[in-house]
């Protein structure tokens, strides 16, 4: 297909898109994101994303899903949210998604912004709940997998005999609290299963 359609179709297409780098720069946004209110009008490229996005209700947990993802190389969020206009007022609802790939010469993650048009109260909500179910998922998964790292590292080393009593202390301290998040983690599950009923 021709690149130029591809252009086309990018600028032109109804919902916010930005493609941005590695660290979160805008390399290109299409006209419905440039009409998002952000204060920066038409002068997006270049500028960090999380800075021209400063009015995203959840900014942090966004950023956050962003760094670990991107660090970890793969990125697939999305986040019900809203977004303040100039000023902090004029609340506009709006779901945002992120998906990284590579484009062969590093990664890049497209962002896409749509807009909730007011009255989908039933549709917001289930999406809110798929979105909650997905991120309850993601936290357990980032937090289990080191967990179970340390539980395992802390475990071995009280087996062993060479141990001094103050360090087989303070593994057997660091496998309690293992214990306590791995409690916390299942807690986490359950509340994810009871939201998915």
């Amino acid at each position: 297909m021709n690149p130029a359609l591809y252009a086309a179709m990018f600028r032109e297409f109804p919902l916010g898109l930005l493609l941005l780098d590695g660290k979160g720069a805008v390399l290109d946004a299409n006209l419905a994101a440039r009409g998002l209110p952000t204060g920066a009008g038409d002068a997006l490229e270049g500028k960090d994303f999380f800075e021209l996005f400063d009015g995203l209700e959840d900014l942090e947990a966004i950023r956050d899903r962003f760094t670990i993802a991107t660090r970890d190389g793969q990125l697939r969020e999305m986040f019900d949210t809203g977004l303040r206009g100039d000023g902090g007022s004029g609340r506009i609802p709006i779901q945002l998604r992120m998906v990284s790939f590579d484009t062969g010469d590093g990664a890049a993650t497209l962002v896409m912004i749509e807009v909730i048009q007011a009255g989908d109260d039933n549709l917001n909500a289930a999406k809110l709940i798929r979105n909650s179910i997905k991120q309850l998922s993601d936290i357990r998964h980032d937090i289990n997998n080191p967990l179970m790292g340390i539980f395992g590292h802390a475990e071995l080393l009280t087996t062993r005999n060479d141990l001094p009593e103050g360090a087989r202390k303070s593994a057997a301290t660091i496998m309690e609290s293992s214990r306590k998040i791995r409690d916390l983690v299942l807690e986490l599950g359950r509340v994810r299963d009871s939201l998915k009923e």
